[in-house]
């Protein structure tokens, strides 16, 4: 008598297991984020595309020294779903990328499945670690962006000698000035803009 009950129970049970891991299905993933060769440290937010309930992850990685955090990509979803990206700063360099996606996602899995996605931060760049040869090879990625703060400076000191000149002559002597400077036209003493407007 005891010995169906205990069948059926054990039955049930393993049916309820394999219903809850059907469930919560997901493929794990590991980000790896690894300091190559800067002395500094590399400062990152990261966070997940389109979904505001989910925090900021700051990233901080010393020279030779890395990163790493796991995330799940839902079987059930459609995979171009899935993105995490990461936004780097070091110093007035900057640079803001997918560390993973669905163009990365091949490249962590390989030919061993063991799903690393592993991103080398470099004086040059970013360089992706692409499984799906052997050895895994190193792809550059990204390029490091500067601020364009001197740029920034240069527009705001041309301005503020723009908005004084027009103050202390008018707006159509400063119109005249400009005409001169951007003129092919050269006068009998040499440049048109000699600061005068003539």
């Amino acid at each position: 008598m005891e010995k169906p009950f205990s069948f059926c129970f054990i039955f049930f049970t393993i049916c309820f297991c394999i219903i809850i891991s059907v469930a919560n299905s997901c493929r794990e993933f590991s980000v790896i984020i690894f300091n190559d060769n800067i002395k500094e440290e590399v400062n990152g937010e990261c966070k997940i595309k389109d979904d505001p309930t989910e925090l900021t992850r700051y990233v901080t990685v010393s020279y030779n020294e890395s990163y790493l955090w796991s995330l799940c990509e839902d079987e059930k979803s459609h995979p171009t779903k899935t993105v995490h990206w990461c936004d780097f700063k070091l110093g007035k360099k900057h640079q803001r990328l997918d560390v993973f996606n669905y163009t990365v996602r091949p490249g962590c899995m390989g030919k061993s499945h063991n799903r690393k996605c592993t991103w080398l931060i470099r004086h040059d760049g970013f360089y992706f670690v692409d499984r799906r040869t052997v050895p895994p090879k190193q792809r550059k990625s990204h390029d490091w962006k500067v601020h364009a703060v001197a740029v920034d400076l240069f527009v705001i000191l041309i301005t503020s000698l723009i908005c004084g000149y027009t103050f202390k002559f008018g707006s159509e002597r400063l119109y005249l000035l400009i005409r001169a400077c951007f003129s092919h036209e050269r006068t009998g003493n040499g440049a048109a803009c000699n600061g005068d407007g003539r």
